[in-house]
């Protein structure tokens, strides 16, 4: 073995591991760092209080994936539901009111689909004309289309377009917050 260190699998959370500088090497709890300077970078990633969201481990991430997706499957069933029911006294009563209300509810639905696209692609900026757009706007027209069938509910286009615009919304929102973030960690490194 080289000169280096030898790092047993309790000093990044496994127990019952012990550390030595040497027999373990073939062990396959052990890591190898080739110096004391990886090993202090080592343990200062391992015990940051950001180390799961700064090095997401596959168990990590399908667990995130499967509850972005159960929520964002949760919320599209909420917003059909709702698409099956007579409209509320309140909506007649502000004009236009139902337009807020499709963009603040496909604006969550947007804000969860970037959430999903962004676990599952690591890109830095999701592009407007995208997968979560794509949802968004698969999501709005069928509501719109179930809504003919329903007594007292009508389709419509500006229903559409505001469904739609809640969708760009969330995409620029969260490519703005990822900016901005991006921007800190930098200056922080410096």
């Amino acid at each position: 073995m080289q000169h280096g260190t030898l790092i047993a699998a309790q000093d990044v959370g496994c127990a019952n591991a012990e550390r030595s500088t040497s027999g373990l090497a073939h062990a396959p709890h052990a890591l190898h760092f080739p110096s004391t300077a990886s090993r202090r970078e080592h343990d200062t990633l391992a015990h940051h209080p950001d180390a799961s969201i700064a090095t997401p481990t596959p168990a990590n991430n399908a667990r995130v994936v499967f509850l972005l997706g159960l929520l964002l499957v949760c919320w599209v069933g909420l917003l059909f539901i709702e698409s099956t029911r007579s409209p509320s006294e309140f909506i007649g009563l502000i004009p236009h009111i139902d337009k807020a209300a499709h963009f603040g509810a496909f604006s969550i639905l947007g804000l969860l689909a970037c959430g999903l696209s962004l676990t599952l692609n690591h890109k830095p900026r999701i592009p407007i004309f995208s997968m979560p757009l794509l949802v968004v706007t698969a999501c709005g027209a069928f509501e719109e289309c179930l809504q003919m069938f329903v007594h007292g509910r009508v389709a419509s286009h500006w229903d559409l377009l505001a469904d739609m615009s809640g969708g760009i919304f969330a995409i620029l929102l969260i490519n703005r917050i990822r900016a901005t973030r991006g921007k800190a960690i930098g200056r922080k490194e410096d």
